[in-house]
């Protein structure tokens, strides 16, 4: 049968089928501000089997999550800036309900980190317990001397989200 028929029955993944399954990227650079924490503006899904992921402006409350299920969720968010400054920092921030509770580590990074030069990389994975209707969003802070850009295409900036029960 199909997925959608047999919702609560764990699959031989382990997940259970009609959960919350989601990925997006940017597929454009977006500019990130300097000493200022940005929203990422995700416009492209991966997967999202519930269309609880919002692309779009929406009046700036879109670019986020909302879980239509409450649950404990896996959460992964990983952000590429590109030239990025020697002795620089950069912070990948998930933020639920528009407050930061998980963020990266913030380290100083050398150019040439991830073996790409100029370019560096901050992610952030936690555990996070939702109700329904709370979101969450993608944000990154730096401290370059400018706005810098994020990487646009699948595997430098996404976010990943998977409902576990």
């Amino acid at each position: 049968g199909e997925a959608g028929s047999k919702s609560g029955i764990v699959g031989e993944t382990g997940v259970t089928v009609g959960s919350s399954i989601c990925q997006v990227y940017n597929s454009a650079a977006t500019a990130v501000t300097e000493s200022d924490s940005d929203k990422i503006t995700f416009n492209t899904k991966v997967i999202d089997t519930r269309d609880e992921f919002d692309l779009t402006y929406n009046s700036g409350n879109g670019y986020r999550f909302v879980a239509k299920s409450g649950g404990i969720y896996w959460v992964h968010l990983s952000i590429t800036l590109q030239d990025f400054g020697d002795g620089k920092a950069m912070q990948a921030q998930i933020r639920l309900n528009g407050a930061t509770e998980y963020s990266g580590d913030g380290n100083y990074f050398n150019r040439t980190n991830n073996g790409r030069a100029d370019h560096c990389t901050s992610s952030v994975t936690s555990l996070i317990t939702l109700s329904a209707t709370n979101y969450l969003e993608g944000w990154c802070w730096h401290n370059n001397s400018s706005y810098r850009n994020t990487t646009g295409n699948t595997g430098d900036t996404f976010m990943s989200i998977v409902r576990l029960n």
